[in-house]
């Protein structure tokens, strides 16, 4: 099994915005294989995540998959040799000037799960619009139960963990965790005419538990990187990113 990540610096003449994410999910579904546009279609867990990063710096389109599958079919065949693209719905043309593409073997993940003693201070960037759904309602604050056991049952759902969501291992991630310093805003995430509500911005968690607990917790967030966090990560929502002591402190400036 394999974890990607390929990061587009997109030249448009027009102005991308956030609201246009689920625009190049539709770019993705043309650009792959008919049959695996089909089963991604079907539902169920979506082994791949694609979301805008809009700065100064410059506009990227990034794209990550966590299954050798899907690395294959949507990257590696659809995506590396993707040089123009143009949304149809909007008329937006552009080209894509450069690319940075990584990946290694999940077990390098896990590995760095039981030998290293990391840091209890957990800092973590929510790139994207990101919400979660219960009870047919939306959550747009990050919940920690539902922030753990979101990102606990995709890795159950792809299929690395060797058993089914444990909620004792649950109960003490939440119960050990506290919110440390936070910079968060609300937003909203246009999907089909709909303005769904949402969270971005920093938060870190200070986790007091035991380190076993700790190094879970930071590989949750690591595998996070590539799954998603909530709902609609294959849309454009949800995207994460672990943040080493120094990113934060740029963050924070």
């Amino acid at each position: 099994m394999v974890l990607a990540r390929l990061r587009m610096k997109l030249e448009t003449e027009e102005r991308l915005s956030m609201g246009m994410s689920s625009l190049f999910h539709g770019l993705l579904m043309e650009l792959i294989d008919e049959e695996l546009a089909g089963r991604l279609h079907s539902g169920g867990l979506q082994p791949y995540t694609q979301h805008l990063e809009l700065s100064k710096e410059g506009n990227y389109w990034v794209v990550t998959a966590f299954t050798e599958e899907i690395v294959e079919g949507i990257i590696k065949k659809s995506l590396l040799s993707l040089q123009e693209f143009t949304l149809k719905k909007q008329g937006i043309h552009g080209r894509i000037v450069e690319k940075n593409y990584e990946e290694f073997p999940f077990q390098q993940l896990t590995s760095a799960f039981y030998t290293e003693k990391a840091n209890p201070y957990i800092s973590l960037q929510f790139l994207s619009p990101t919400c979660f759904k219960q009870n047919g309602n939306y959550i747009h604050y990050p919940d920690l139960r539902l922030l753990f056991k979101n990102l606990m049952h995709k890795y159950d759902e792809a299929g690395f963990g060797e058993e089914g969501e444990d909620e004792e291992t649950l109960n003490a991630l939440v119960e050990d965790a506290l919110v440390s310093q936070y910079h968060l805003r609300s937003t909203v995430f246009y999907f089909e005419g709909h303005k769904l509500p949402a969270f971005t911005g920093t938060l870190t968690l200070k986790m007091k538990g035991t380190q076993a607990l700790c190094n879970f917790a930071r590989f949750l967030f690591l595998f996070g990187e590539y799954s998603g966090v909530g709902i609609k990560t294959a849309l454009g929502m949800g995207a994460l990113k672990l943040l080493e002591e120094n990113d934060y402190k740029r963050e924070k400036s």
